[in-house]
């Protein structure tokens, strides 16, 4: 009996040191100040991989990797300023990041930031900026950013309206592998809403 519960403990034990840890490696490197390390030990506490999540520790290594440029590091801390996580809101810090990591590339950030330009949080209301990014997105095949689009061009909101172009974007969300359920549906709503009437006439 006493051997059987030896065993049990020193499972237990292996099972807690394997999943309340992370790899060694990964953490000497970021340590050792890889961006790409750093990123990799804040995506683990932010999203809880074999840990439980830490948003402050997801924020600092986030924050050590964006510094260096990586586009997707500064993509998570503006989020994280933007909901909260880890920290205030702070919507000019989020801002701030978001705009590094669109400027580096990162197809969600430069749809965030096209947001952020709509509807003003964190930085002055600017529609045609805001087209201006989410094109940037839309050409990265970013589903929410094409449908955007699209939405901008079908009212004429920083830009010309132009119901072609808004239809062209419409029929690419709708044929991008990424476009969720329900934004599939919102663009078959503008679809039939606005456009099954110049199909009928056809």
């Amino acid at each position: 009996m006493k051997k059987y519960f030896i065993l049990i403990l020193s499972f237990l034990l292996f099972s807690i040191l394997i999943t309340g840890q992370i790899d060694q490696d990964i953490i000497n490197n970021a340590e050792n100040g890889d961006a790409m390390a750093q990123f990799q030990v804040g995506k683990i506490y932010f999203e809880g991989e074999n840990i439980d999540p830490d948003m402050k520790k997801a924020l600092k290594w986030f924050k050590l990797s964006a510094e260096q440029g990586h586009s997707q590091a500064q993509n998570y801390l503006g989020r994280m300023y933007y909901y909260a996580r880890g920290t205030k809101k702070d919507l000019k810090k989020s801002y701030k990041w978001y705009k590094k990591a669109a400027e580096n590339g990162n197809k969600e950030a430069q749809c965030m930031l096209g947001y952020l330009y709509e509807t003003g949080k964190g930085i002055t209301k600017n529609e045609s900026q805001a087209v201006k990014w989410y094109e940037e997105s839309a050409k990265l095949h970013y589903p929410k950013a094409q449908y955007n689009l699209a939405v901008m061009y079908l009212y004429g909101r920083g830009v010309e309206k132009d119901k072609s172009k808004a239809k062209f974007w419409f029929e690419k969300t709708q044929k991008n592998p990424e476009t969720s359920d329900r934004l599939y549906r919102n663009c078959m709503f503008y679809l039939e809403d606005h456009f099954k009437e110049e199909e009928e006439e056809e």
